[in-house]
């Protein structure tokens, strides 16, 4: 399966699943998930994994 979307990343970051059978850390089922923010406002939530492609379109900006 193929998805692509573009915005900024909002973050970048492990959370659990709920399953309690992976025998994970608590047992829970930890995934890397990135979340972008579109032009439009829209929340894009994504699970990456070994096979997953993300490209940068431009370098991160500095905000202070």
């Amino acid at each position: 399966m193929t998805q692509a979307a573009e915005g900024d990343i909002v973050s970048i970051q492990n959370k659990p699943t709920g399953s309690w059978h992976a025998h994970g850390k608590n047992d829970k089922l930890w995934l890397l998930r990135l979340r972008l923010k579109r032009d439009d406002g829209e929340l894009v939530d994504f699970v990456i994994d070994r096979d997953s492609r993300v490209t940068l379109l431009k370098e991160p900006s500095a905000k202070g």
